[in-house]
């Protein structure tokens, strides 16, 4: 019995370490304005992918954006992305420099670089789609009446 209290307080000490690195991923999310990239990426996606679309069909495709691609979305799995690449000290550092003059610096740099990349990969994107849709042909004098 005893073997199997100590089991689940170790097991309730993990837990509690994965909740506190997980809390440290979304600081380090947060502080880097990553919420904010994914935001820019998908204002700048759907705006450039829902061009000729009606009014009513852009607001569906970026609600769909949004509930595939959106914060709320990817939140969790890109912060257990981040637990599983960085470690502990990585983000104590990044957090730190970001929340410094230069780090906060850098990182309204890469907010403004995030939102041009992805509207060269959606114009990048929408060129492709252009060149690749298949034109009618016109009708041969054989195809003619």
């Amino acid at each position: 019995i005893a073997a199997i209290i100590l089991l689940m307080g170790f097991s309730a000490f993990c837990a509690g370490e994965e909740l506190s690195d997980k809390a440290l991923a979304l600081e380090y999310l947060h502080v880097s304005k990553f919420e904010q990239a994914v935001d820019t990426a998908i204002d700048t996606y759907s705006l450039r992918l829902s061009g000729n679309m009606p009014d009513e069909e852009k607001i569906k495709f970026k609600k769909f954006m949004q509930d595939v691609m959106g914060w709320n979305a990817v939140k969790d799995q890109v912060a257990e992305l981040v637990v599983r690449l960085y470690t502990r000290e990585e983000l104590q550092a990044a957090i730190t420099f970001d929340k410094s003059p230069l780090g906060a610096s850098i990182t309204s740099k890469n907010e403004l670089f995030s939102k041009q990349y992805a509207e060269l990969l959606s114009h990048n994107m929408h060129q492709f789609a252009m060149q690749n849709t298949p034109q009618p042909q016109p009708a041969a004098d054989s195809d003619l009446p």
